[in-house]
C-alpha cells in the first residue's frame, strides 16, 4: 500500500466526524451515468440555477491525467440575498466536436474544435427567489498565436465559448423542475505565410434539457428527463473543401434527441438506491456541406433503445461511503456510404456494459471522493504484501471544503 493511502486512511480513523454527504465529479463518476438524475454540486455547469444549493463551498478535482479543477462557490449577502457566485480554474477545455459522448458527439471529430484549448475561466451565477432560480454560466477557452519576421506573418487563434442558462422552480409541494440550455461557439482562424488561409464556416453547439423531481413517495423520488442537442462544426481552406468521412465534406453537422426516466430509493438512511431506463436515445451524423465535384452522400445514425441505468451509494460508517454503479445499452448503429458510383451500408447490433466503482471519506469539513480503478478490488493483497504496482488504484479524486 503507497504511504499516501496509509496515511489518508489513518488521519481518516482517527479525525473521522460525520458530515453530510455532498458531490463531486468523483462521485458522479463512480455511480456511472446517472447525473441527470441526482443531485450533484459537478451538475451546476449543466444546471446553473442548482447553484444555491452549494454555496460556500471550496472544491477540488484532479484525475490522472494530472488533469485538474479547482473553484469555489460563495453566497453573496448575509443568506445569498445577493444571489451566489461560483468561480472555477481549470487546465483544459475540451473541444466541442470531440466530447466522448455516445448519447450526442459520438464521432471522432474532423479536426476543427476538437481539441484541448487552455481554459481562461469558467464563471456561474445564479439567484435565488420565494419559488424560483435563475442561473448564468459562461465558459472561456482559446489560444492565440502570431509570429511576424518583416516579411512573412503567421496568425493561428481558436476559442470556444459556451453559454448557459437554467431556470429552477417549484410546480408544488411534491414536484420542482429544472430547465436548462448552452450555446458553444468555437472559431479558428489559421494565416501561414505561402500556405492557403484556414477559416472557420459555422461552429456551433447547442443543448436543451429539461427534468423533474416528484417525490412519488417518502422514500421514492421519480426524475424523468429530456434532451435535445444540434451541432454544426465546418472549415474551409480558401474555398476548398478539406475532406470528411465518405466524401469531400470540410466538417460534421449532427442532432441528438434523448429520453428517460429513473427513481431515486431512499432505501433507509444509509443507503440510496438509483435505477433508470432511457427508453429512446438518437443521434444522426452527416457532413455539413459536399463540394460541387462530389456526387454522393454520408450518413450515420445510431438508436438506443433502452438503456438501463443502475447505482447504489451506501454509508458504511460515518467517515465511509461507498458507491457503484453500471450502465447497459442495447444500441444499433447504421452507416450509409454513397461515393457517388457504389453505396455500402454497415449496420451493426451492439450491447456495452460499463461498471465503476469508488470511495468517500468524510473528514471534518472535508468530503474527500476517489474513483477506483477497475482493478483495484483485485490487488488487494498486493497492497498487504507492499508489492508496488504499475496500475492506479485511484483514477479520479475530488475534495470539497465546508465554510
Amino acid at each position: 500500500m503507497s504511504k499516501f493511502f496509509k496515511i489518508t486512511l489513518a488521519a481518516i480513523m482517527i479525525a473521522a466526524v460525520a458530515v453530510p454527504a455532498m458531490a463531486t465529479e468523483s462521485r458522479l463518476g463512480a455511480l456511472g451515468d446517472v447525473d441527470n438524475y441526482i443531485e450533484d454540486d459537478a451538475n451546476i455547469f449543466k444546471w446553473p440555477a442548482t447553484l444555491p444549493s452549494y454555496a460556500n463551498l471550496v472544491i477540488v478535482d484532479i484525475d490522472d491525467n494530472t488533469t485538474g479543477k479547482y473553484g469555489f462557490i460563495y453566497g453573496l449577502g448575509e443568506y445569498g440575498d445577493y444571489g451566489t457566485i461560483g468561480l472555477f480554474f481549470m487546465e483544459n477545455t475540451e473541444g466541442p466536436n470531440q466530447i466522448d459522448d455516445p448519447g450526442f458527439m459520438g464521432w471522432s471529430g474532423t479536426g476543427y474544435a476538437s481539441g484541448m484549448l487552455d481554459n481562461k475561466y469558467d464563471m456561474v451565477y445564479a439567484y435565488e427567489m420565494d419559488k424560483m432560480s435563475l442561473g448564468l454560466r459562461f465558459s472561456r477557452a482559446s489560444w492565440d498565436s502570431l509570429y511576424d519576421d518583416g516579411s512573412d506573418e503567421t496568425v493561428d487563434t481558436r476559442a470556444y465559448t459556451t453559454i448557459g442558462a437554467s431556470v429552477r422552480m417549484d410546480v408544488n409541494d411534491d414536484m420542482y423542475a429544472d430547465i436548462g440550455f448552452d450555446y458553444t461557439m468555437a472559431s479558428y482562424t489559421d494565416e501561414t505565410a505561402g500556405a492557403d488561409d484556414i477559416t472557420d464556416d459555422p461552429g456551433t453547439m447547442m443543448r436543451f434539457n429539461g427534468r423533474i423531481f416528484y417525490d412519488y413517495s417518502e422514500t421514492i423520488t421519480l426524475i424523468p428527463y429530456i434532451g435535445f442537442g444540434m451541432a454544426e462544426f465546418n472549415h474551409t481552406q480558401d474555398g476548398d473543401y478539406l475532406g470528411g468521412p465518405g466524401s469531400n465534406g470540410n466538417g460534421m453537422k449532427a442532432m441528438m434527441f434523448d429520453l428517460g426516466i429513473a427513481a431515486n430509493f431512499e432505501v433507509n438512511e444509509d443507503n440510496m438506491l438509483v435505477f433508470g431506463i432511457e427508453p429512446m436515445k438518437y443521434m444522426k451524423l452527416e457532413p455539413s456541406e459536399y463540394d460541387d465535384t462530389f456526387d454522393g452522400s454520408y450518413e450515420h445514425t445510431m438508436m438506443t433503445m433502452p438503456r438501463f441505468l443502475l447505482a447504489l451509494e451506501t454509508d458504511v460508517k460515518d467517515w465511509l461511503t461507498i458507491r457503484t454503479g453500471c450502465t447497459k445499452t442495447l444500441s444499433k448503429t447504421k452507416e450509409t456510404n454513397d461515393n457517388g458510383s457504389v453505396e455500402t451500408i454497415e449496420e451493426t447490433d451492439e450491447a456495452p456494459f460499463d461498471w465503476h466503482l469508488g470511495l468517500a471519506f468524510h473528514v471534518c469539513d472535508f468530503d474527500i471522493d476517489c474513483v477506483l480503478a477497475k482493478e483495484t478490488p483485485f490487488v488487494l493483497g498486493n497492497w498487504l504484501t507492499g508489492y508496488e504496482s504499475d496500475d492506479y488504484v485511484v483514477t479520479r479524486m475530488s475534495a470539497v471544503y465546508h465554510f
